[in-house]
C-alpha cells in the first residue's frame, strides 16, 4: 500500500512539488498555508474565505457546461497518467479522443459557438 500524505501518494507529491520540495515537506514536516500551497501547485486556486461558495459554484457552473463525455475523458486520462509511461499515455489519449470526436457532442460544442448559442450536450 502507498505512502499517503494528506491524501496524496508520495510519488505524486514528487511529481507535483519536485524533488526538493518534496523532501522539505516530508523531512521537515512543517505546516505551510495556502499561498504556499498554491506556488508549490497543490491547489489551483486561493480564494478568501468569504467568497469561497461563491468561487466553489462558479468554478462548479462551468464544468457542467461541458460535454460529460468530454469532462469523462479528461479524468479517465489525468488518472490513467499518474500511474503510466509516456507511450501508454499517448496510446491512451488517443483511443479517448476518437471517443470524444466520434460522439456527437464533438459537434454541438463548435455548432453552438457559430450560432452564438449555450451548447446542449447529450448525458454521457
Amino acid at each position: 500500500m502507498p505512502l499517503l500524505i494528506d491524501g496524496y501518494n508520495l510519488l505524486h507529491v514528487t511529481g507535483i512539488v519536485g524533488r526538493g520540495n518534496a523532501l522539505d515537506l516530508l523531512l521537515l514536516g512543517e505546516n505551510f498555508g495556502a499561498a504556499r500551497a498554491y506556488e508549490l501547485g497543490l491547489v489551483s486556486r486561493v480564494v478568501p474565505r468569504p467568497k469561497l461558495m461563491d468561487e466553489a459554484r462558479a468554478v462548479a457552473g462551468r464544468i457542467a457546461k461541458g460535454s460529460p463525455q468530454a469532462l469523462l475523458a479528461i479524468r479517465k486520462a489525468v488518472a490513467f497518467n499518474l500511474r503510466r509511461g509516456w507511450d501508454e499515455m499517448v496510446r491512451y489519449e488517443e483511443e479517448l479522443c476518437a471517443q470524444v470526436f466520434a460522439h456527437p457532442d464533438a459537434h454541438e460544442g463548435p455548432r453552438a459557438f457559430l450560432e452564438k448559442r449555450e451548447p446542449r450536450f447529450q448525458d454521457g
